[in-house]
Parts: C-alpha cells; structure tokens; sequence
C-alpha cells in the first residue's frame, strides 16, 4: 500500500535528512546534538535558530550569521527573557538603538527606577537633575522627565539631587558642613507645597517662601550614565560564544577549555580567570575592514600569546574585547573571521577566513 502523497513523501524525506545531518555518528551510531551552553543532548526538535547577533540589534542579510541546532529551546528563551532583554532595554547600546534610529521611538520602554541607566540634565537652572526617558505622546519622541524632588547647592558648587521618597533626614551638623549656604538654594521640581512638607517633616530647614524653582516640559540637552554589570557582560559574552561557534563549529565551542565561559554566560558563575574589557572606540583594524560606516562589528581570532580573543563592538562605537583562554593544543582548524553588520544598508560583509592554526595573528 502507498501512503499519503508525493508531496508529503518528499517534506518527510527532506525532514529526515535535516535530522541526520544534525546528528553525527559514534560508533556507528547516531549522537543527538548538543547544547553549547547548558552541554545536554536533545532530540533535534529540541533546538530552535539563534542569531549570533540578536535581532534586537537589527535584520541583516544575508542571514548566514544564524546557529542551528547549537542553542536548546530552553536557553535562547532564557537569554531571551533575561541577559538579553537586559542589553537591549537597559543599557548604553541598547538606548544607542533609538539614538541611531535602528528603533522607533514608539518601541522604547523603561526599566523605571530600577534602570541601569540614569539620565540627567546637563543645562540651565535644573543642570544635574536625574530624569527617566519616556515617549513624548505628541511628536513620538523620547524626551526626560525629571524625577520629582530636590536639589541643594553644596559648598563646591555642585549640587546633589534628591527624589522625593530618597531625600534623607536632616542632620544639622552633617548638612550644615555640605550645605554652609544656610542650607543651600533649593531647586524643585513637583509641587513645592508636597516636597517642602515632606521635608519639614524629616526637620529640613526650609520653607515655602523660600526661592524654589518648577522645571516646564520642552526640550532640554541631557546626559547619561550607565552601569555595566555582570548581566550585561553576560549578554555580550554570549554573543562572542555565538560567533566563535559559527566561525569554528559546534564541537569546536563544545571542549572543556570554555566550560567557565559557558557557565559565566549561562548560569553566572564567576570565574577570574574570565577577563572582558570594554573600551571606547573601535581600533585602527577594525576602521581599516568597516571605513566610516556605522554598525556592529564581531571578530574572533587568537593572538600572539595563543589565547583565543573576541571582539564585539556595537555601532561602531561601544567594543568589549573578550579572553576564552589558551587555545586547547588540540589539533582543531581555527580561523581568524571578522563579521560587519551595516546599520544603514544592513547587510553583513565578511573578511575572508584565515587559517591560523599554526601561525597565530597580530592582536593589534
């Protein structure tokens, strides 16, 4: 008897073969794929794609830069609820994605007072005030909205903020050392009959009559501050992993030499012998490969020392430098691979691999 039609006959055979050709054979027999970071076999069904550079950053083509069968179902969906969302949503590059316009304004959202990041504005009466970004209802913009609270003027000339719910109880003897001048020039920003009995209460010498300021909603210059912490790192770090298993393969990411990588980038644990930098511009090889373009640069290569290096830069601008290590001694084919991810045409181009096996490249 013959069963279902030509058409079904060919998807399942093609089907069958997808499943081969991500298993290999030991012993004459099958071994299902593994996950590079949580290292357990799985039915290949199991797996889903992972872009080595996540789409948050942009849809770049040719789409070869995306893992099959290398990343479980469970892991991308926990990078992508976690370490992920944590990089695209509340840091430095993931705000540059609005910023360059990779984003719409309309897509931004905030982390609120939890947020890594912390904006402030950087002129006029209300220079230093902390604010959050939110988008402007009418032009569809961000813009800052200051946080509600207060600002005292200190014996430096600097000034320190305060919101509301943060503003501490008055000491006179700490406070009259800070803020010799009578305890200061108040800037306000809400309502003066709210913050100034809240502080009253907490023994503040001040009162309503005195010259406070209300800070009126336009545009206004800012400034940021970020903190890069251990998540963050871990975001990036999987994004180098990712990359030195599309340019070396699977079995290759798969040795024990990057055990305390994948666990840094799984799981957290902290290693010190796991060494991320961050700098603050692109190097002259990187220029020399990307021109004046603006996008996101990956490279993996090992350096004269024999320890395999990463690079990870975002919009031509934020690079980590990322150490995996000493080189096994295994006699594996390792290439030197460079990736540019073009933020205005996106298209990603490729320097030609190099082998590097036995002739380790310049770091520089």
């Amino acid at each position: 008897a013959r069963f279902g039609s030509a058409r079904t006959r060919g998807t399942t055979r093609l089907r069958l073969r997808e499943l081969l050709s991500a298993c290999s054979r030991v012993n004459g027999r099958l071994r299902l794929p593994k996950c590079i970071y949580c290292l357990e076999s799985k039915e290949v069904d199991k797996f889903n794609s992972d872009h080595v550079l996540p789409e948050m950053f942009g849809k770049f083509h040719p789409t070869s830069l995306v893992l099959q069968d290398t990343v479980c179902i469970m892991c991308n969906s926990f990078f992508g609820q976690g370490i992920e969302t944590a990089l695209g949503r509340d840091s430095v590059e993931g705000l540059s994605r609005f910023t360059y316009g990779s984003k719409k304004s309309s897509e931004f959202k905030s982390f609120g007072k939890d947020a890594r990041l912390h904006h402030f504005v950087s002129e006029g009466d209300f220079e230093g005030f902390e604010g959050y970004l939110s988008v402007n209802a009418e032009s569809g913009e961000l813009q800052l909205r200051p946080i509600e609270g207060v600002q005292i003027l200190r014996s430096d000339d600097l000034s320190d903020f305060f919101p509301i719910d943060e503003i501490p109880e008055y000491d006179a003897e700490i406070h009259q050392r800070i803020y010799p001048r009578g305890v200061g020039r108040y800037r306000i920003n809400g309502d003066p009959h709210v913050i100034v009995g809240h502080m009253q209460k907490l023994g503040w010498p001040i009162e309503i009559e005195e010259e406070t300021f209300v800070m009126e909603p336009g545009p206004i210059k800012t400034w940021t501050t970020a903190v890069v912490d251990k998540d963050i790192f871990r975001a990036i770090t999987k994004i180098a992993l990712n990359y030195l298993a599309s340019s070396c393969g699977n079995e290759y990411v798969l040795d024990t030499q990057f055990d305390e990588i994948r666990d840094f980038v799984r799981y957290g644990k902290q290693s010190n012998s796991i060494r991320i930098e961050r700098a603050e511009a692109m190097s002259l090889s990187q220029r020399s490969f990307t021109g004046n373009c603006i996008g996101h640069f990956l490279g993996v290569y090992i350096d004269k020392r024999g320890r395999v290096q990463a690079i990870v830069t975002f919009f031509s601008r934020f690079t980590y430098l990322i150490d995996f290590g000493n080189s096994s001694g295994k006699e594996r084919q390792i290439y030197t691979n460079f990736s540019f991810f073009d933020d205005s045409t996106n298209k990603v181009s490729h320097r030609n691999p190099r082998l590097v096996c036995n002739s380790p490249v310049d770091s520089s």
